[in-house]
């Protein structure tokens, strides 16, 4: 057996060399450029190599006599040696890969437990989201309806300029006396507040407008006069 495993060898050895001999005749541009495979040299040298490793492990088993081929007697130890510490490299890179593996997928099941945490954060962002684009929704709608009561109580220029607080002292100080006059005929209590109310200014509005207490009375006295007067000018005149 040994014999024959020596004679196959140099066969197998020509055998590769003249396929390689064939690539290279088949290249069309020959030596001076690569082949289409640039690891193909690495390729056939790790062919090789193993070819010579399986060849003399043929030959190893050869010359054992058939009972220590099998693993028996002192032989069968030897081998079994021999073979242990062959394939204890093998063995150790596979428990690191292994290792590996075990990392990789403790790496993978934190990213997926970072990616349903980021999912449920923007699912509770998108909900908020929406109940803010529903508050938002609610308060223009309340502005809305706020402006058209504005609008049907008097002009909307001077209503809006109440709001925004930028009225001009001519118009607060008309807008008080009307307001004055109304709870007057309503028959309630003359007070700066509740005439700030009644014509929807702030009370430091009307206080700017008249200066103080006494110079609002003065002033509306004065335009109730007023207005008797023109009442009665208009029915002598009728």
């Amino acid at each position: 057996m040994a014999r024959s495993n020596r004679q196959k060898q140099p066969y197998y050895a020509k055998l590769v060399g003249e396929k390689s001999a064939e690539q290279v005749q088949r290249s069309p541009e020959g030596e001076g450029e690569e082949t289409g495979d640039p690891f193909q040299s690495v390729y056939a040298e790790m062919g090789m190599k193993a070819f010579g490793a399986f060849t003399n492990l043929l030959d190893y088993l050869s010359v054992l006599r058939p009972a220590e081929a099998l693993g028996w007697g002192r032989g069968g130890e030897q081998a079994r040696r021999v073979m242990e510490e062959a394939v204890r490299p093998a063995a150790q890179e596979i428990m690191e890969l292994r290792a590996r593996l075990d990392r990789v997928e403790a790496q993978m099941v934190q990213v997926v437990a970072g990616m349903n945490r980021m999912d449920r954060f923007a699912l509770d962002t998108f909900r908020q989201i929406e109940e803010l684009t529903r508050r938002l929704s609610q308060i223009q709608e309340r502005v809305e309806a706020a402006a058209r009561q504005m609008e049907a109580l008097g002009p909307s220029v001077d209503r809006w300029a109440v709001v925004r607080g930028r009225i001009p002292k001519e118009e607060a100080v008309e807008l008080a006396i009307n307001a004055a006059r109304e709870l007057r005929l309503k028959g309630r209590k003359l007070t700066l507040a509740a005439v700030a109310r009644q014509a929807g200014l702030k009370y430091g509005q009307v206080m700017y407008a008249f200066g103080n207490k006494e110079r609002f009375f003065q002033q509306l006295e004065g335009a109730l006069a007023a207005g008797e007067v023109e009442a009665l000018s208009e029915s002598a005149s009728a």
